[in-house]
């Protein structure tokens, strides 16, 4: 991930870093994630808000450098699970994430009207996954139930609640006027992660669970048995979810891009013919 990092500030660097032009950004959108609780990528039934705010850095007439805040939610439940609806489990996270991007613009926005993009970049983010109890507000962090044996089975450490991600997406961007710009974006993050969900490798024993964390940790491992003919707490080493495949979520929604301060003069719109748009783009 620190590799990446560097290859893309060496980019940013090649493309003159002093920016022609500042804007600053305001995103709001919907969030999803894909794990062990949930296999689809596109499911609008656990889908969350989240909300953005950055700066666009204009390295050249195609190529953006973003810095961008967000905050949302995620949120899985195995209800909507067919291969491990028994299982019962469910999570919410509020999450953070800080990115550094870099955006290319097919076509030239002083030329053309409308543009698709591309995006790649990296990320640091926080979460902590969490229940709430019955019909109230109140939360049961599953970090500290240690639901798999974090902390108390060796070789198994409590897992961060905090890891590097690298987003990356696309989509389109309009030009409104000279100091304004619209865009819809679909961004995936692919994380260092597969506790997201608290879920990814096997059942622990109920009593050893018991004594080290008591009742509410066994509870929330395996709620399988609270449903209308439930089972009972599966056998020590049963598979409860996969550790090979991270968790990873995106973002999707509409940018507003809003003018700062640009350096020298204004440049002229030259709005193109269509058939230009067809055309090899240039950096």
């Amino acid at each position: 991930m620190k590799k990446c990092l560097i290859v893309l500030i060496c980019l940013i660097l090649s493309n003159k870093i002093s920016a022609q032009k500042l804007y600053t950004s305001i995103f709001l959108g919907g969030s999803n994630y894909q794990g062990d609780l949930q296999e689809s990528v596109f499911l609008p039934k656990t889908a969350k808000a989240v909300k953005g705010v950055g700066f666009n850095f204009e390295c050249t007439n195609r190529i953006f450098t973003n810095l961008v805040f967000f905050s949302g939610k995620l949120y899985a439940n195995d209800h909507f699970n067919k291969n491990n609806f028994k299982r019962n489990l469910s999570f919410n996270s509020d999450i953070y994430e800080f990115d550094l991007e870099l955006e290319y613009n097919l076509f030239n926005l002083y030329e053309h009207n409308a543009t698709p993009f591309v995006y790649v970049g990296v990320g640091y983010f926080a979460f902590d996954p969490y229940v709430n109890v019955g019909s109230s507000d109140t939360r049961i962090y599953l970090s500290d139930l240690s639901t798999e044996g974090q902390g108390f089975i060796s070789g198994k450490e409590k897992y961060a609640l905090t890891s590097w991600c690298i987003p990356f997406g696309g989509g389109v961007q309009f030009f409104l006027n000279k100091k304004i710009r619209l865009k819809y974006s679909i961004g995936l993050r692919i994380t260092n992660t597969d506790y997201l969900d608290d879920v990814s490798g096997k059942y622990v024993d109920k009593d050893l669970l018991f004594r080290n964390r008591g009742q509410i940790a066994v509870d929330m491992a395996y709620k399988g048995n609270q449903l209308y003919n439930g089972e009972i707490y599966p056998q020590t080493g049963t598979v409860r979810g996969n550790p090979n495949n991270k968790d990873f979520y995106y973002f999707s929604g509409l940018t507003c891009s809003f003018l700062l301060d640009s350096k020298g003069k204004d440049k002229t719109m030259r709005y193109k013919k269509v058939k230009h748009l067809y055309n090899c783009p240039e950096l």
